[in-house]
């Protein structure tokens, strides 16, 4: 013990436990950097875009079992052009941009209490105005299923990024199962993966995907193409100071060596082996060790007590 701590009192080993403690840090602060704008990005992409898959056969196994889908919804597809039509309504409304069908959902509104014979709409902002508003409820949506037409009446309309019909869980279940496939739409958790996925699904048989966007603004565009170059500007930071952590403690460690087996002299002429004076080395430097992550636990709580007091 009064080795480490005779160690410890060195002005180098404080001078090495300021210079890890700080690299540490640096790391953590690129990194958390790196965490936020991703999320950043992932908020942006969810929020303004969607995955939609339709397959003659069940795939939702598939698609939960890729570990970067998320938000995953079972979906109807109602193709304007064939299978419904409406009064005095603009079909197109219902129609995101990019995507040719109109897709329908269940409801999951706790407020909505819908009957079977109607419907809800959510619609985009630049979409949803009052005028559209009052010009929708109350108007009548005929959809086609399997040589069959169906009345519903519009009573409620949500903004949203995207357009969506809302139907009963009974007349989900009654529009899904008379379909000859199956559709759903999902986010990711990860949109450095989009291409990896499209070519996945891509692969499958009879399966065809679609990655549809919209965004409301060019500035909201502008922002993902800032972020996404900021993200690759700090994983090259982080590479570059993680490289010269491992370069520093690599030197540090063999500086530590080198000087505690010239300054153990007096401990050989005591009579201690290479065996013995090997175990006190490692000793020494795994103490150093253990006071960096110490120092670096302090600062990083304080960090991020900062972080959420001021900010």
């Amino acid at each position: 013990m009064i080795l480490i701590k005779g160690f410890l009192k060195h002005k180098s080993s404080k001078i090495y436990i300021v210079i890890l403690t700080i690299m540490l840090l640096a790391i953590t602060i690129i990194f958390k950097f790196f965490q936020y704008y991703s999320n950043l990005i992932t908020n942006i992409y969810q929020e303004n875009s969607y995955f939609l898959a339709i397959s003659k056969d069940d795939i939702i196994e598939k698609i939960i079992a890729n570990n970067y889908i998320v938000n995953i919804r079972n979906v109807a597809l109602l193709d304007p052009n064939k299978e419904n039509f409406s009064e005095n309504i603009n079909d197109t409304v219902l129609l995101d941009q990019g995507n040719n069908f109109i897709i329908v959902i269940p409801n999951q509104i706790q407020e909505l209490m819908l009957e079977d014979n109607q419907i809800a709409i959510e619609l985009p902002k630049f979409v949803l105005n009052n005028d559209t508003e009052l010009s929708l409820i109350g108007k009548r949506v005929y959809f086609k299923v399997k040589d069959k037409q169906e009345k519903f009446e519009i009573i409620k309309t949500y903004e949203s990024n995207f357009a969506r019909v809302i139907v009963s869980h009974k007349t989900f279940e009654y529009l899904t199962s008379n379909n000859d496939y199956n559709a759903y739409i999902f986010t990711l958790n990860d949109y450095s993966k989009i291409e990896e996925i499209t070519y996945y699904f891509e692969m499958q048989e009879n399966v065809q995907i679609n990655f549809i966007q919209f965004y409301d603004s060019e500035a909201l565009l502008n922002t993902i193409e800032a972020l996404e170059k900021t993200i690759n500007w700090l994983s090259y930071g982080c590479i570059v100071i993680i490289a010269v952590f491992l370069i520093l403690f690599i030197i540090i460690t063999c500086n530590i060596i080198h000087d505690e087996f010239e300054r153990m002299h007096i401990e050989r002429l005591l009579g201690y082996n290479k065996l013995q004076i090997k175990k006190y080395i490692i000793m020494k430097i795994a103490s150093l060790n253990l006071i960096v992550i110490f120092f670096y636990a302090i600062a990083y709580v304080g960090m991020n007590l900062v972080i959420m007091n001021f900010m």
